[in-house]
């Protein structure tokens, strides 16, 4: 199993959130060396800008994994996407966006089983027209898809719950594993 975190920042808030999954690390390792035939290491979470997801998102990348197609050996990709003040997503994930529209990434996301998803949306709802649109347009073209394993969530930087929200998202997440 390897859970693998892109994020995609202009400010730095969703690289704040992909760190603090890290963290989280010894946990999911308590969980799911106890509860599964899996076995968690030290290096079954990554972080990574999603500027480098070629790195990940590819079919050498799943197969390095000794991925079987059974439950215990999926590969997790959680996005942490931010929206930018004019409804754009970050720089970063320009590339991304460019190759998740083509016949041939659809192909391998929708076919690969062990690949699952889920997205966690960075936004102000300040901005009431662009509120959440990066992580929304990614979710909508992943639905297409698949399901994401668990509910994505999104935290609003005008209300100041995202880590609030974030919280809720990784408490998903860890429960999933339990």
């Amino acid at each position: 199993m390897k859970i693998i975190v892109l994020y995609a920042t202009q400010t730095g808030t969703s690289e704040y959130l992909a760190e603090n999954l890290l963290e989280e690390q010894d946990n999911l390792s308590q969980i799911i060396n106890t509860n599964n035939t899996n076995t968690f290491t030290n290096n079954t979470i990554e972080i990574s800008s999603i500027d480098n997801f070629e790195n990940y998102l590819s079919e050498e990348y799943i197969s390095q994994q000794h991925v079987d197609n059974t439950d215990n050996n999926n590969v997790y990709f959680l996005f942490i996407v931010s929206t930018v003040s004019d409804g754009c997503c970050p720089y970063s994930m320009d590339d991304f966006i460019d190759w998740i529209k083509t016949e041939s990434a659809k192909n391998f996301i929708k076919n690969t089983k062990s690949l699952q998803y889920s997205i966690f949306g960075v936004g102000n709802s300040l901005y009431v027209k662009t509120y959440q649109k990066a992580s929304r347009d990614l979710k909508e073209i992943l639905l297409e898809l698949k399901e994401p394993f668990i509910s994505c969530e999104e935290g609003d930087q005008a209300e100041v719950n995202v880590d609030e929200q974030f919280n809720v998202w990784k408490s998903n997440l860890l429960n999933y594993f339990k």
